[in-house]
């Protein structure tokens, strides 16, 4: 069922969005890429990438690109521009690819699913009105993907990243943005950003709510 589905998701997509090749593959609570399922790709490329560029790749897995949802290397978070653009030459160019963008799926807030789509140098390189289409469409993939979740209960903080965690921790204690700003050293937008990714994963709509709801979880914690 698994590679059904990968493929489903993967077709979907194609007549809207046309690539050269694509790859589905599992997303591990660590962040861990596995279970690859490819479309168009050649079998030698995508194992030249498993043995020497998986580790170098500007858009594996991490929290800060799961949270992206939609990603391009120039957007990469894990690497610099000239790490983006050896990356590009000693890779993607060899096999004739022009550029590459990352879609990471989350059925549930505990799941997740990337999926990597390339196009060819007569392709050229992905444009905002393919960005913006690829969110519109994250909606209809997590649908698809969803029969991928076993079954079963959830504890309330296993659906929070480690940083949404600390944010819950002093928002259920009474703290303000700008307390939470301060005590965590992030910015008022990213912990605005942080409390209304709480909100959506809790099904909450204010801080009263989310105290609530979090409060059996914390005692147990």
């Amino acid at each position: 069922m698994y590679a059904e589905i990968a493929q489903d998701c993967l077709a979907a997509i194609e007549p809207l969005l046309p690539y050269q090749a694509a790859a589905f593959y599992r997303v591990s609570a660590h962040f861990q890429p596995s279970d690859y399922v490819l479309r168009h790709m050649r079998q030698d490329m995508h194992q030249v990438y498993e043995a020497q560029f998986q580790q170098i790749d500007p858009l594996l897995p991490s929290e800060d690109a799961v949270q992206h949802a939609v990603l391009t290397l120039e957007e990469s978070c894990c690497q610099p521009p000239q790490a983006v653009a050896n990356y590009r030459q000693a890779f993607l160019q060899p096999f004739d690819i022009a550029d590459v963008v990352e879609v990471f799926i989350q059925p549930t807030p505990t799941a997740c699913f990337g999926v990597s789509l390339l196009r060819q140098m007569g392709q050229g390189c992905f444009q905002a009105d393919d960005l913006a289409l690829l969110h519109r469409l994250l909606p209809l993939l997590s649908v698809v993907t969803k029969p991928l979740i076993p079954a079963g209960t959830t504890n309330v903080l296993d659906l929070l990243t480690p940083r949404e965690l600390a944010v819950a921790k002093l928002i259920a204690g009474g703290a303000s943005n700008k307390v939470v700003a301060n005590t965590l050293q992030m910015s008022l937008p990213t912990v605005k950003t942080h409390l209304q990714h709480l909100f959506d994963k809790l099904g909450v709509n204010n801080r009263t709510a989310l105290a609530h709801r979090l409060y059996p979880s914390l005692v147990a914690h």
